[in-house]
């Protein structure tokens, strides 16, 4: 870990438990691996901590995950589809992928851990991307600034799915924005996955500081 703060100091920005998620580009040309979580005034830190050729991004994302132990990595169906056996490989599970827990009527039999997988459907991620533009109307979103993502975020659009949108890849494929949808699904798993990093008090990044 000492060696990722050191390469990527920003992420010492965040001052509690942090989520990650991936996304890999229509065309399979761009992968991007994003990090979330809270800074101590409580505003949202948003990361690229990977964006490049999606060769050997499970392998990246292990490396992440072992010194970061996120609360929860997320990724939509299609990304998960398409790397679905490398992740059995590596040891990512979703929640429901483990026997059902012995709990009481009304909790949840399938609790999720630390490194899990949370697979964004189309609903989730029309309410991640309504989420995402909510906090940075309200002012409550940080970011580190790089140019995969402020690239990203100029030239993004919304599509209307129903009563929701979401972000459209568009026509242009030398649009690529990539590193704004992994911001967008980090951020969505980090509070849906809330209630596994109130169940301990581990802080990577602050345990090394």
């Amino acid at each position: 870990l000492e060696a990722l703060i050191a390469r990527l100091p920003d992420l010492a920005l965040i001052a509690g438990g942090l989520s990650i998620a991936i996304d890999i580009a229509a065309e399979r040309d761009w992968a991007a691996i994003a990090v979330y979580g809270l800074r101590e005034d409580d505003h949202g830190h948003a990361q690229i901590v990977y964006y490049g050729p999606p060769e050997r991004l499970v392998q990246r994302l292990v490396k992440f995950r072992d010194a970061l132990n996120p609360v929860g990595v997320g990724m939509a169906r299609g990304t998960y589809a398409s790397l679905k056996e490398e992740l059995k490989v590596a040891g990512f599970k979703r929640p429901e992928d483990r026997p059902p827990a012995k709990v009481v009527e009304g909790e949840n039999r399938y609790p999720p851990q630390r490194g899990d997988l949370m697979v964004l459907g189309g609903v989730d991620m029309a309410a991640a991307c309504g989420q995402v533009i909510d906090a940075v109307k309200q002012g409550t979103l940080r970011y580190v600034p790089s140019e995969p993502l402020t690239t990203a975020v100029g030239v993004a659009r919304t599509r209307k799915v129903g009563d929701v949108v979401v972000w459209s890849r568009g026509a242009d494929k030398a649009v690529d924005i990539t590193g704004l949808v992994t911001v967008t699904e980090a951020r969505h798993v980090f509070y849906a996955r809330a209630d596994v990093a109130k169940a301990d008090d581990y802080d990577p990044v602050a345990d090394i500081l």
